[in-house]
């Protein structure tokens, strides 16, 4: 039945996202045509100074502008979409019939959440590729091959600043943007949740709840940052101890990350399964 519900789920909500997805291939793709062509050159090249009011200027300026608008109405669209699938289909008229299936709220859960989470990582990857794509060619074609090389020793610099092996650091980075992407949706679930048993301000309540849970977490990482030494590396500022600190947040983050999800899931599922709320 898992199956079904994924099928159903991602047909209903695959369309508005591959739409959108494409929508900044599209852009992407001619930003790439426009910058081979010359039409920035004045924009990238020139100094502020020597710069004059142009019309290729301004509409440089502006479709620069609107791209990185894009960018950032396109992640925040994709997001808000899943959000209000989740919500529509649990907690308003249409959960009547979603609720008598005969599956367990854990199989509703994620129906949803599996799906969110393709779709999320999905256009996370696309809008990376975007980014660096326009950011590789819009730099000089001298300085491209330079672009490559930072771009390549990103990760190894950085793990070698943690002190840790690169495939190790790796590792993290993959574990830690799954665990992230897995926590932001069921931080969406679990206030959405808590905000349903506000019977007249449901959206409302559920504004203030993912507000809480949001200031909850913040008070939690800075204590853990104290509590993993932030105190002491701001008082003695050695590299080592930068070293120190970064690798115990690092790992003392996956834990609490884990620990949250197993909290959001639980106040999903209880809500679900305990104290729904259709009115």
């Amino acid at each position: 039945m898992l199956g079904k519900l994924l099928k159903y789920e991602w047909k209903s909500s695959g369309k508005i996202t591959l739409l959108l997805n494409a929508y900044i291939i599209l852009i992407t793709i001619f930003g790439m045509i426009m910058l081979q062509s010359g039409f920035f050159d004045e924009l990238i090249e020139g100094s502020q100074a020597d710069r004059e009011i142009s019309a290729p200027l301004i509409i440089g300026s502006l479709l620069v502008s609107a791209y990185f608008i894009s960018m950032i109405a396109v992640a925040i669209a994709v997001t808000l979409f899943q959000v209000f699938r989740f919500y529509k289909n649990f907690y308003t008229d249409e959960g009547y019939l979603m609720h008598t299936l005969p599956v367990s709220s854990t199989q509703l859960i994620l129906s949803k959440g599996l799906v969110a989470f393709g779709v999320l990582t999905l256009s996370s990857i696309i809008l990376m590729i975007s980014g660096f794509s326009i950011v590789f060619r819009a730099a000089p074609a001298a300085e491209r091959p330079n672009l490559q090389i930072v771009f390549q020793e990103m990760i190894p610099t950085l793990a070698r600043e943690f002190g840790w092996p690169t495939h190790i650091f790796i590792i993290y980075l993959i574990l830690a943007t799954i665990l992230s992407g897995i926590h932001a949706i069921l931080s969406f679930y679990a206030a959405l949740s808590i905000g349903q048993r506000f019977a007249k301000h449901k959206i409302i309540g559920s504004i203030i709840a993912y507000t809480i849970l949001n200031m909850v977490e913040q008070t939690i990482s800075i204590a853990l940052m104290f509590a993993c030494g932030f105190h002491r590396l701001m008082i003695s500022g050695q590299n080592t101890d930068v070293a120190a600190f970064s690798g115990s947040i690092m790992i003392v983050s996956i834990a609490v990350t884990l620990v949250l999800i197993v909290a959001y899931w639980f106040i999903t599922d209880f809500t679900m399964r305990k104290h729904l709320n259709l009115e």
